[in-house]
């Protein structure tokens, strides 16, 4: 058997950065449905393949366009970490919407339907989560 053919779900809590991509990623291969509760959007970068593939190179025409990605994602990642922003909640849904639709692009086999939930801001300025479900 394939070693990810028995995962059915991966579910994240409070994944910081990239790792939120990393667990993604992880669904992806397995052609498993994902829960991921994300935060801290500028750390764990390394691990962060959804969003910078999507964001700094396939959309990047030269140069100069993948500098500016670069610097838009930074200010946009910025404010999402930004506690008690204005602001702070559609910078969150706005990166998480760049990493749900590059989940979609990378696998259009899967027939990917994905969305945000949100629990009460009570619990956490962060509260945020990416669902993705394989058709």
């Amino acid at each position: 058997l394939d070693r990810f053919s028995t995962i059915k779900l991966v579910f994240g809590l409070h994944c910081c950065g990239g790792l939120a991509e990393a667990a993604v990623e992880l669904a992806l291969k397995a052609r498993a449905n994902f829960f991921i509760s994300t935060c801290c959007f500028q750390s764990n970068l390394e691990l962060a393949t959804l969003s910078c593939n999507n964001n700094k190179e396939e959309n990047a025409k030269n140069q100069d366009d993948k500098d500016n990605n670069n610097k838009d994602w930074r200010k946009v990642s910025a404010l999402a970490v930004l506690a008690g922003a204005e602001g702070q909640g559609r910078a969150i849904r706005a990166l998480n919407n760049v990493r749900l639709e590059a989940a979609k692009q990378r696998c259009p086999q899967l027939l990917l339907n994905t969305w945000q939930e949100f629990f009460p801001v009570e619990y956490s300025v962060q509260n945020a989560v990416m669902v993705g479900v394989c058709g």
